[in-house]
């Protein structure tokens, strides 16, 4: 059974999702794309919300898009929100920040981030053609949006390293941080410290946006560094 059908606490992933949406101000059409075949546990899952009739999905999430957002030329709404209805954590509020944010002039697109740390005392750590990484306390980071990753990765000059995937809203970014539990002594401030990839979020430094670095790391660890 495709998960987005699975019971959970006693209702189907996809209710609670639609539940979610509905209670969300601004949001005034639901359109579900389904794969071929879900008609029977898709009806019983939205029974009672009154829906437009679903939509087939395609052969990959992209085409699915593409035949959702086809279903709304018609009558073509001034923003979309696009969500993978087998994820039914995300908030009310936070459907309603990416719309406010989508809403601002220029802006095409927006992407659901969280607050991952907020310092007064970060530790800076500068290697030669490396850009400047900043290592927070673990009690200045939300550490309630990190989950431990099995990968390892090992620096001669730091020790080896243990990373974290985070949790953003309902999408799941592995890979974005790292500490050393048991740095070389030459680095042993940085113990118990967690840093993340500048290269992939958004750091302000005295009330400065800083830029996003390019590096091999900018959109996920290379094999070749992985223990």
């Amino acid at each position: 059974m495709p998960k987005q059908y699975a019971l959970f606490e006693g209702q189907p992933v996809l209710r609670r999702t639609l539940a979610v949406f509905r209670a969300t101000p601004g949001i005034d059409r639901i359109q579900v794309v389904i794969g071929p075949g879900d008609e029977a546990p898709y009806q019983a899952a939205s029974a009672g919300f009154a829906l437009p009739p679903p939509v087939e999905g395609g052969a990959s999430r992209q085409q699915s898009v593409l035949n959702g957002l086809e279903a709304l030329a018609a009558q073509p709404p001034d923003l979309v929100a696009i969500h993978d209805a087998a994820r039914p954590f995300v908030r009310p509020a936070d459907i309603a920040a990416c719309l406010k944010a989508l809403s601002a002039a220029g802006v095409d697109g927006v992407v659901l981030g969280v607050p991952l740390a907020d310092t007064g005392r970060p530790v800076a750590l500068f290697e030669t053609g490396m850009p400047v990484r900043w290592y927070i306390p673990r009690t200045d980071v939300a550490l309630e949006h990190l989950s431990e990753s099995p990968t390892r990765t090992q620096c001669p000059y730091k020790g080896v390293a243990e990373y974290y995937s985070v949790l953003a809203g309902d999408r799941l970014i592995e890979d974005l941080a790292w500490t050393y539990t048991f740095p070389v002594v030459e680095c042993r401030r940085i113990a118990q410290h967690v840093c993340f990839f500048s290269e992939r979020v958004d750091i302000t430094l005295n009330g400065e946006p800083q830029p996003r670095p390019v590096t091999k790391w900018e959109h996920e660890i290379p094999d070749r560094d992985v223990l």
